[in-house]
């Protein structure tokens, strides 16, 4: 309580309202913030493949739109400052977000040019619609063109409710059309209601109504594709996108360097086909993951993962079993790394191949028994080929019928098929019997078992010259660890 002197009274203090009042002209620039923030990570989902994520940021960006307004004209706090950055942010939200989020959804069975120039027309059309807006004088009772959080939410629904990307061109080239169309209405002079003077009187009865109803239909919708939905508002919208995480098998092929102590590496596992994933401090002398990740180790990984992406990151990794630890002969090395680049060429990434897997397994443990190794090699490449499908039927001759899989053929490789030694005129590679037996033998042993049976040294040539004539038909680079095998088996 404060004395007035004049009069001798108490009167009530009272406390400045300065802060009261700053705080009411942040309020709205929070939202505001909050929107600008929804279309960064819209732009960021999008980029990593997430676009349902990506439709989620900028139907809430929307709604932070209409917060942000509809505060500062209840607490009478509207600036130039708020007005300009509500501006900004539009134009992230719903100019860049959308349009970078059509482009790589629904534009990329079209021409990459066209793609380009849609796209970019629908965030300039929506720069210069807000750029009109703001020189507009005083609140107008409607909208003149399409506002762009409508033009940005439009192509947000689409993708939220059609929800696989467009690989279809005429359905691609159908959305270039409607983008384009939207970004006309955006510059157009067609008038629209605005909302800003929707109340709860008798008047606003139906729009309310109509209003209610379409968010109705919307939640029904969302509530069969609970799926989709849930885990976005599980906390997630407030983390990055997190790709899953996948566990397999895998053997080493590879690892390359990255920067001063990431590693890229490559494995080839059973469920998950090849594998590229990143292994930061992978060269750091305490390096939990450095012992695990070498060549020819077999371990159990664990990868982030998104599908359709080929570089992954290496969460986690134990080691089974070390092929490159034991060996002892210097040319058991060289075919271990034969077999390494032979794998990891016909392999596929982030494509199921179980069997290439189990060659390459079984032989890396044929290989660290001390096999012989020019038997095992040819194992491997036959194999290898079969299970690619670059191995044709060699079994009956193309030109009488006769079967030629028991007493040798003439293999036409460019051609793919076989000829007995009465059709043949002298073209092809010639499979002897005792090489036609041996393919026999190779088709129904493991590797272990063939290497240890013996193996003529011509019916060996023959089968390398097949096998190699195979690998250069298919496969344009020659494999150059094999070089230095030769050498060292000559």
């Amino acid at each position: 309580m404060n004395k007035n002197p004049s009069t001798n009274e108490e009167t009530p203090f009272r406390y400045p309202r300065r802060r009261l009042r700053r705080s009411v002209f942040i309020l709205p620039s929070l939202f505001t913030v909050g929107n600008i923030f929804c279309g960064y990570y819209s732009i960021l989902s999008t980029v990593q493949g997430n676009y349902i994520y990506a439709s989620y940021a900028i139907g809430i960006a929307i709604i932070l739109d209409m917060i942000d307004g509809r505060i500062a004209r209840l607490t009478n706090s509207s600036t130039d400052f708020g007005l300009q950055l509500d501006s900004l942010a539009d134009v992230i939200s719903f100019g860049i977000a959308p349009s970078v989020l059509i482009l790589f959804w629904g534009l990329s069975a079209v021409d990459p040019r066209l793609a380009w120039i849609a796209s970019f027309t629908f965030t300039i059309c929506g720069a210069m619609r807000l750029a009109r807006f703001n020189i507009q004088a005083g609140e107008l009772k409607h909208f003149v063109g399409l506002p762009i959080p409508a033009g940005g939410g439009t192509i947000a629904a689409i993708v939220h409710f059609v929800k696989d990307p467009i690989t279809n061109p005429i359905w691609a080239n159908l959305m270039t059309a409607c983008v384009f169309f939207l970004a006309f209405l955006m510059i157009s002079t067609i008038r629209y209601s605005s909302l800003k003077h929707l109340t709860l009187g008798r008047k606003s009865h139906f729009s309310i109504l109509v209003i209610a109803l379409m968010v109705a239909l919307i939640f029904n919708y969302c509530s069969d594709r609970r799926q989709s939905y849930k885990p976005f508002f599980k906390l997630n919208f407030l983390t990055f996108p997190k790709m899953p995480i996948y566990e397999d098998d895998a053997i080493v092929l590879r690892h390359y360097p990255l920067a001063d102590s990431d590693s890229i590496v490559v494995c080839i596992a059973p469920e998950l086909g090849k594998i590229r994933a990143v292994a930061h401090g992978l060269k750091k002398p305490k390096s939990r993951l450095a012992g695990c990740l070498q060549p020819l180790n077999h371990i159990h990984v664990s990868v982030f993962s998104r599908e359709g992406q080929e570089l992954g990151k290496i969460q986690n990794a134990e080691l089974i079993h070390s092929y490159s630890g034991k060996i002892v002969s210097l040319n058991h090395v060289f075919a271990f790394s034969y077999f390494s680049e032979l794998a990891h060429t016909i392999a596929q990434y982030n494509q199921s191949n179980t069997l290439l897997f189990r060659l390459l397994l079984a032989s890396l443990k044929a290989g660290e028994n001390q096999v012989p190794v020019e038997p095992l090699v040819r194992y491997f490449e036959i194999w290898s080929l079969k299970i690619s499908g670059l191995y044709p039927n060699y079994a009956y001759c193309s030109g009488c019928g006769k079967c030629v899989k028991d007493v040798g053929f003439f293999a036409l490789i460019k051609h793919g098929y076989a000829l007995c030694c009465d059709c043949n005129s002298g073209k092809g590679v010639f499979v002897g019997s005792a090489a036609s037996l041996t393919l026999q033998a190779i088709a129904s042993n493991p590797p272990e078992v063939f290497s240890k049976l013996p193996l003529e040294a011509e019916a060996g040539r023959q089968l390398e010259r097949l096998t190699q004539k195979l690998l250069e038909l298919n496969f344009d680079n020659p494999f150059k660890s094999y070089r230095i095998l030769r050498e060292s088996l000559t």
